[in-house]
This record gives C-alpha cells, structure tokens and sequence, in this order.
C-alpha cells in the first residue's frame, strides 16, 4: 500500500482537539502534507510518563503509545511505543509562540533535505498541561545531541560556532582607497577576511586577512589563481613569456604576432609554452625525409614545475623537425593544432622557417608518402590509406571503394582488404597452375589486419602469415577484380565456408595482378580422397557433404551462381577435414546477370544444359553438387569409364555414372538424393537449402541411438531407422572392401559437332 494512502487513514481522526484554533490549524496542515514522512499529531498529556524536567522549560519524558513510522516491509504506518522524546513548555507570551511554530515548521524542512534523524524528524507533536494549560512541544529526544544546531540551555539555534584567540597570528593586509560595495562583499564573502582596519596617516582602509589568503590569491598580482592547486597565475605568467621571449624574436611581424598569440592561449600548467627557438639551439640534425627531420634541442621546451611553482627547462630532449613551405595564418595554426608543438624556427642557410614538434610526431606519417595517417589503427600498422593506390584507375577505384565501407572501431568486417606491396612476400613457391592462374604459396611479411573481437577488440596483424598467390596469366582488370569482388561478397569470411580474400597485388616484373588469399593447409578435396578413402568412414563423408552444401548455400543466397564447381575448388582449412571452404570464384556471378553461353569447368561436373548453351542457373550448380557426392560415395571420378572424346554427348543424352547400390553398397536414400541432384531437368533438382536439410537428416539418424527415435512421430521414426540402417550397411561393407579410387579427372576442352539431342554443344 502506498505510505501516503496509508496516512490519509491514519489523519482522518477528527476527535481530538487542542481548544486552539490556530494550533489545530497547523496540526492538520502538516498532517496533509505529503513531502514529510512522520505524522505530526496531537497527543494526549497522558500518554507522557517518567517526565523528568532537565531546567529552562524542558523536561523528558516517556511516550508510551510513541510516535508513527512507515514500516516498509509490512507497508502500513505503526507505532514504536515507549518512545524517549523532549518536552519543550511555552511559559511566554504570545509572540514566542508564533516564532516557535514558524521553527516547528523549519524542523520538518530540515528534517526533509538534510535527513538528521532518517525517518523519525525532530518534531512530533503538540499536547497541553491539564492542571497549568501550558501548551507543550514534543521533540525526538536527541534534540540536544553534541552535533545538534540547537543549544542545550535555551533551546534556540546556535548562532556562531566556538572561536580561539591566536597570538601574533601573520595576517594578509589588502589596501583600499574607498570603502566599496565590492570591498565589503569580500569581507562578507571571502573566508580568510577576519576583520577592516585603516592607515591612520593614509587614510587607506584595509581589509585583514588571515594567512589561508595566498592560497587562493596570487601573491604577486592578488588576482584568483587560475590554477589553485598549483598556484598557477595565468595574468602573471603571460606577463613573464612576454617579458622573457621579447629579445627572442624573428624579423617577421607576421611569425612574431603568431608565437605571441599562440603564447595568449595557455590556460593551464600541462599547456604546452609556444616560443621562438633559434635554430642554433640544435643538435645532430639528421633528415628522415623531404621536409622532416630529426634533432636534439639544447636548452629544450619549457616546463612548469608543480614543485618549485616555475618555469624551467628540459635540457637535450629530441625533437622532430618539420620544414614549412606555405606562411599563410591558416596554414601555421593547422599544422600547429594537429600535435605537441613546441615553437617555430628558421634555418639561417636556407631562409626555411621550421615547426617543432616532440619526437613521437613522425611516426604519424607514412614514411612512403609523407601523408599524416588518419587514425590510432594506421599509426599502429603503418597502414596509410593513401598509399593504397595503383596507377590503374580501376583498381584504385575498387581498393578505395572497398576500403570506405570499412568501420574502423567495430568488427563488422572481419578482415581488412587492402593493397599489398609484392615485396611484402617472401618464399614464394609454385604449388598449382590452371588454364587462366597460376597459384603459389608465400609468407606474407606483415600479414593480414584483423578485428579481434575476443582479446582487446582492437585491429591485429598477424604477421609472417602463410597466404595463397592466385597470379593472372591474361591480366584483363575487369575479370580479375569481378574475382576479387565474389570473394568480397562474403563479409563474414573468419567463419563462412568462401575462401578468404586479403588483398591484391601486382608482380613488378610480369605485372601479372595477383590475388592473396588464405592459404588451405589441407589441401583439396580431390587430392584429400585419393590419399584417404580408404580411410573414410561414411559418418565422416557426410560430414564432408555438409560443409560443402554448407558453402554453396552461402553463394546462391547472394542470389550468385558458382560455374566451376568441382572437387579441386573445393578446399580444406586444415589438415582436419571438417573445416571446408570453396575457392575459385573468378567465375562467379549473379543469377541474372550470366548470359555468356561459353563452357567452362570440368567436363564431368557440367550440367548438360550448360553443353547445350543454356545461361548458368543455381540448378547448374547443383547438378555438379551431385556429382562430387558420386565422387565421395565411390572414389572414383564420375564417367571414368567413359571416352572423353563423346562425354558431353552422353550427358546431355541422359547418360549418368553408374552406380549399384547392392553392389558397391550405397545407401539407397543416398542415391536417391544423388540422382535428383543430377536430375536432366533442372527445374526438378533440389535447391541448396534442402539438400542441406536431407544430409542433416542423415547426419541425425546416422548418430541417433535407436531409442531416442521414440520422440518423433512414427513415419518420422520409421525414416531415421530405415536411414540408419542403410548407412550401417554401407559402413560394414566399406570395412570388409577396399575400392580402387580413380582421381583423374579432365577439364571441358573438346568441341563436339552439332547433334539433334544436344543442340550446338560446342564447348571452349
């Protein structure tokens, strides 16, 4: 219940009264009002036992009832009986009375904003003496505590606290012609004043102040300190730069009004002195680049000393240099304004005026280009942005694009892209070569910047990292960067199943343009079956379908299409098979946006409405989804029995590789998901998203204990049984057989002539 509802209950009496109008009055009003949280109440003479009188009309005494108070747990208003409480008697005449109600009514405002008493106030009441008819204030009996602001023997508030005379007490002794308004408000105002006084031969009057004085003023001009921790004047110290640098000056009106302006802005101790600094004042010059160098100075900055409360020196501290070739305002103060600066100063030889900066200053420029970096992350990495740069529009354009879209103080983009100087790689060793690239491995010096979103949230590099070299031979900017944009596509590359992409770059003497990217360690699938088929077990090659249905998934919800999707773009992070990834992207591309009618790709692995020179579809990719799962079911490559020479005949005259589940012992739900992959009609093969479905399935009932099919209906029960059935067959088979793998497999280079069934199959 709420506490003031509560009340209202409680103040509804109207029994009682004091016979005083004015009394019953101010009872009722401070009954109602709501901001105090005790009850101010009549209260019968009777209820006061053990009254002690302790002189000057106060006595204690015992209430037996007690006053309120809001218990919180119970949320109702009770009593605590038996209450010590004072009795102030109101022996004076009317007068009194009135300053004393106006008091009673101060105690509530105190006992509200300041809390002395928590809950149970100062005042509780009133009551009247039946035999004198004295009336009676009732107060919380710690009225004359030793902290309390009333005294004991009157009972009135206590005026002034209790002062010592000291002896011979230093004083601060402030002259003044006239007695102002703003004099006598500082001797009402200012602590330290203690007392006026007056020179009796002067006639000037003065005001006293104690010692404490200088520990806000400034003892040399009496101004407010405008540091008073450190007694920093800044009227003062303005004064001394002034009077101090004036012989230090150049011939030029225009740099001395800057240094003098700049001298104006100090506000603090830690700010920074601006000067004029002779340029014989350094030492070992040595020039890091055009227009920056480094030096000792002799006499060094000035510092101002929290100890000794002055200026002083730092002798022989380095300093960067920065040669100044533009003298407008606005030039000076921006380049002033980007960091510590200590000065400015001018080479004699060479007429060059020169900023001084603190030594740190360079390494917040790219030390290729001279350009300032543009946040703590280049600074960091030396990464310059404007370094990012290619002579080929094109490609500058796309880095410079890609690189905008980057948030430098989140992780929305896993991994930065960016331009990659080729002698940033080291042992670089030739590992593949295809029809259009040739791929080595390489050590990455630098290695790629990332968002660690675990440790420190901050941008890392993760140097000496071994990377992929995917190298152009026919160096056309446009397919290359349509490559480099499909793997871009992915921007959630630290946990997709697409190969990441870290950057181009280009070889200086090929000029072949080169992709970097994660380098797999596991090498690819082909390779990974012929070395261990043997070995494989049938949880093990649907785990293997899973992580690639997975990463296809990926690119037709970009609403893309793979083209080129067999077992060597297929790759393995790691040794581990489990962590699969798709490479090969360079012919990848939206769905309605592939209307090339070229055929490219190996020839088992393309759908024969591609032979046909249909556009690619997503169904196109899926066609050779089910052939890669032939090639992991049997280890043979598809048609490996076939002449090559009529392969794209035979597939668009419905041919498909052969299979014999009793045989070779594939399981039966397997095959049927196979053979709708590789369905002739593409409208009826599966999509992506429920071939991922179907393997989960059998992933499911392959590892699910039969009891635990008791939880799902039972058709579904009888399914995952059957499913499980199927494959524990195929795995006891696969136990007592060795097959020979047959991994050679031959890309789609034969040109076939024109067949009534297949159309124009000429393929390229």
């Amino acid at each position: 219940m709420d506490a003031n509802f509560s009340k209202r209950g409680i103040i509804k009496d109207k029994s009682w009264t004091s016979g005083n109008k004015r009394i019953d009055s101010f009872i009722r009003g401070k009954q109602l009002d709501a901001s105090v949280n005790i009850i101010f109440e009549w209260i019968s003479y009777d209820q006061f036992k053990f009254v002690k009188e302790i002189g000057n009309g106060f006595t204690t005494a015992t209430w037996k009832n007690g006053p309120f108070y809001y218990n919180l747990n119970e949320k109702k208003w009770k009593r605590k009986p038996n209450k010590r409480v004072t009795l102030r008697y109101l022996y004076n005449p009317q007068s009194i009375f009135d300053a004393l109600l106006t008091k009673v009514k101060l105690y509530f405002i105190k006992n509200e904003f300041l809390n002395k008493i928590k809950s149970e106030g100062f005042s509780y009441g009133m009551t009247q003496d039946p035999e004198t008819k004295i009336f009676i204030f009732v107060f919380h009996e710690k009225y004359f505590e030793r902290d309390s602001e009333y005294c004991e023997k009157c009972g009135e508030e206590y005026t002034d606290k209790i002062f010592k005379w000291s002896l011979n007490e230093k004083v601060v002794l402030k002259y003044s012609q006239n007695i102002s308004n703003e004099m006598l408000n500082e001797v009402i105002l200012e602590n330290s004043s203690v007392g006026l006084s007056q020179n009796p031969d002067t006639k000037e009057y003065v005001v006293v102040h104690n010692k404490n004085y200088f520990e806000k003023y400034c003892e040399k001009c009496g101004e407010e300190y405008t540091d008073e921790i450190y007694k920093w004047c800044k009227p003062c110290q303005v004064n001394f730069l002034t009077n101090h640098f004036s012989h230090r000056m150049d011939k030029s009106e225009q740099i001395n009004d800057f240094i003098l302006e700049e001298q104006l802005k100090i506000n603090c101790p830690d700010d920074i002195v601006f000067e004029w600094i002779p340029y014989n004042q350094f030492n070992f010059i040595k020039e890091v680049r055009k227009g920056f160098a480094t030096a000792v100075w002799k006499d060094g900055l000035l510092e101002y000393n929290k100890d000794s409360k002055k200026y002083e020196r730092k002798s022989n501290v380095k300093i960067a240099l920065l040669y100044l070739y533009d003298l407008t305002d606005e030039y000076l103060k921006k380049v002033k304004s980007e960091d510590k600066c200590y000065g400015i100063s001018k080479n004699p030889d060479t007429k060059d005026y020169i900023m001084i900066f603190y030594e740190e200053y360079f390494k917040k420029f790219c030390e290729i280009c001279g350009e300032k970096y543009n946040n703590s992350l280049e600074i960091k990495y030396k990464w310059c942005k404007s370094c990012q740069y290619h002579k080929n529009k094109k490609i500058n354009d796309f880095i410079q694009e890609k690189q905008l879209k980057v948030s430098y103080n989140s992780g929305d983009s896993g991994t930065l892209f960016e331009w990659i100087p080729f002698d940033q790689f080291s042992d670089i060793k030739k590992i593949d070569k295809g029809g259009f690239s040739t791929v080595y491995s390489a050590i990455w010096k630098n290695g790629p910047l990332h968002y660690n979103i675990n440790k420190d949230k901050w941008w890392t590099r993760e140097s000496n990292k071994k990377v992929a070299l995917k190298c152009i031979c026919d160096p056309r900017v446009y397919e290359f960067l349509n490559e480099a944009k499909a793997y871009l596509a992915y921007t959630n590359q630290d946990f997709g199943k697409i190969l990441k992409i870290y950057g181009i770059s280009q070889n200086p003497n090929t000029k072949e343009f080169i992709m970097v990217l994660e380098y797999a360690e596991g090498g690819n699938l082909n390779d990974y079956l012929c070395q261990n088929y043997d070995t494989l077990d049938w949880l093990n090659k649907i785990i293997i379908l899973t992580n690639i249905i997975k990463g296809l998934k990926e690119i037709h919800q970009k609403q893309m299409v793979h083209r080129d999707f067999h077992p060597r773009n297929i790759l393995f992070r790691h040794k581990e098979y489990t962590n699969i990834c798709i490479s090969d992207m360079g012919l990848c591309g939206e769905v309605d946006g592939i209307n090339e009618t070229k055929v490219y790709g190996v020839m088992p692995y393309v759908a024969p409405e591609v032979l046909r020179r249909n556009p690619y579809t997503q169904a196109a990719d899926i066609y050779s989804f089910g052939m890669i799962m032939y090639f992991v079911a049997t280890g043979s490559q598809p048609f490996s029995n076939r002449d090559h020479e009529l392969l794209a005949l035979d597939i668009c005259n419905g041919i498909r590789p052969e299979i014999n589940e009793n045989e070779q012992k594939v399981p039966k739900c397997f095959i049927d998901l196979m053979k709708r992959c590789w369905n002739s009609n593409p409208k009826n093969r599966p999509s992506a998203i429920e071939i991922e479905k179907l393997i989960l399935v059998f992933y499911t009932s392959y590892v699910t204990e039969d009891l635990k099919f008791k939880f799902v209906t039972k058709f579904e029960s009888n399914r995952q049984s059957e499913i499980k059935k199927q494959f524990k067959e195929a795995e006891e088979y696969r136990k007592s057989n060795h097959l020979q793998v047959i991994c050679t497999s031959r890309s789609s280079t034969n040109v076939l002539t024109e067949h009534s069934e297949c159309l124009s199959c000429v393929i390229y």
